[in-house]
């Protein structure tokens, strides 16, 4: 019997999709996200908790082979807000729907603990431009524009073939004027191009 454990842990491990890596990694990739929002301030007050998909996308500048990178990295994203109150498990909310287009491009810098492993901790900043179809407090307008800060991990799968992520944004940020800042959860599965 323990015989037979050992063959199928060993099957096991010879079958598990191996970590890439770095020389081995794509320069790009090209995937989609999803996750969850809440607004800060009167934002969350009004609508609470929202989810959020998209698409993303992103190069690596240097060359993958090195332990540290900078990539240029932007998404498309949709978030819908006041989803608790349309299947009836918010009864207070009374605020109505929320929905928001936000184009995000920046930087990313990403630092591998191990060269060997295809993990990398990620710092990405960005600028965010958010288009909601109602207006948002606290300025009451329908578009906002400024930074966003996130912090992350990556994992390459499939001798870099397939990219796993997750990732903490806060944004957009208030520089001068008020803007409706939010955190983000994300976690995202991208394709190596």
């Amino acid at each position: 019997m323990r015989r037979i454990a050992w063959i199928v842990t060993a099957a096991l491990a010879a079958s598990a999709p191996r970590a890439a890596s770095a020389d081995d990694l794509p320069r790009g990739r090209l995937g989609i996200v999803v996750g969850l929002r809440n607004g800060l301030g009167e934002l969350a007050d009004d609508y609470g908790l929202g989810y959020v998909y998209g698409v993303d996308a992103g190069w690596q500048l240097t060359s993958t082979d090195r332990r540290w990178g900078l990539a240029v990295h932007w998404s498309i994203l949709w978030a819908d807000f006041d989803w608790l109150g349309e299947w009836g498990l918010d009864p207070a909310s009374v605020t109505g729907q929320l929905d928001v287009l936000e184009l995000d491009g920046g930087l990313r810098l990403r630092v591998a603990p191990r060269a060997d492993i295809g993990r990398y901790l990620t710092v990405s900043a960005s600028g965010s431009l958010l288009r909601s179809n109602v207006p948002l407090p606290p300025a009451s307008k329908r578009s906002y524009f400024g930074p966003a800060l996130g912090l992350g991990v990556e994992q390459y799968f499939a001798s870099g073939s397939v990219l796993v992520s997750a990732e903490v944004r806060y944004g957009i940020i208030e520089i001068v004027d008020p803007v409706p800042g939010s955190v983000s959860f994300f976690i995202g599965t991208a394709f190596g191009i």
